[in-house]
């Protein structure tokens, strides 16, 4: 990850995006990469109130995790 974000949430400890690829890291140390989320969502996602709720509505499913 290059810059990860460090965020407060109960589920995710750190986010970060590049190239497409968004790196969620969950509290648990669980790393997840999505593959093909558009820098749009990424914005969404970094203003969202709550992130795990963001990603499981609006990433999770949508998008192929490596």
């Amino acid at each position: 990850m290059a810059n990860p974000i460090q965020v407060n949430s109960s589920w995710v400890q750190s986010i970060d995006f590049s190239g497409g690829l968004l790196t969620v890291v969950t509290k648990k140390r669980k790393r997840i990469v999505f593959l093909g989320v558009p820098p749009s969502l990424w914005e969404e996602l970094q203003a969202a109130p709550s992130k795990g709720e963001f990603i499981n509505k609006h990433i999770k499913g949508r998008f192929k995790e490596l």
